[in-house]
């Protein structure tokens, strides 16, 4: 039903859907949750009162299918800020190491992450799991996998910038 819905609905309904999930990704980049959550009561509201979508009356006829659903989204969720807060805190490793590296005498206590100051963020993560997890794969990953690539290859950029300013010396 949901289908046939979606692959005959108007073009109003697919603005719809494109305007939630750009709300969705912006809330998600900012992990702002008031945006993420507001714009999924609207769009969910919407569905229902203005495209005659059974929302509701599916939550009231399935309570098991939805408990069950829920019970695995939290799960999930859950896990996803496990993975989330480890990648977190080792790239603040990182940093740290990374300053203290650069500079022997560096002695300022590093601001690290504390998770009790973090509780806002992990609900985040595991409400909007399937976002943050988009995100990560999109954004921060794409531009791990590339930083990376740039590190392996620093010596070769530096050879050809070595090379290239030699013929000014001469």
């Amino acid at each position: 039903m949901i289908l046939g819905f979606i692959l005959i609905e108007s073009i109003w309904w697919w603005l719809l859907t494109v305007a939630f999930l750009g709300t969705e990704i912006y809330g998600t980049h900012e992990e702002n949750g008031w945006v993420s959550s507001f714009s999924l009561m609207m769009y969910v509201g919407i569905l229902a009162f203005f495209f005659n979508v059974p929302v509701f009356s599916y939550i009231v006829d399935n309570p098991l299918t939805i408990i069950l659903a829920t019970l695995g989204y939290v799960v999930a969720g859950t896990l996803w800020s496990f993975f989330k807060w480890w990648m977190v805190v080792n790239d603040y490793v990182k940093k740290y190491n990374k300053l203290k590296k650069d500079d022997k005498n560096y002695t300022s206590t590093y601001d690290r992450p504390a998770a009790s100051d973090e509780k806002t963020t992990f609900a985040y993560w595991i409400a909007y799991w399937p976002l943050s997890i988009t995100w990560f794969f999109f954004g921060d990953f794409l531009n791990r996998i590339f930083k990376g690539i740039v590190d392996k290859f620093g010596r070769v950029y530096e050879s050809i910038e070595k090379k290239a300013f030699s013929k000014l010396e001469k």
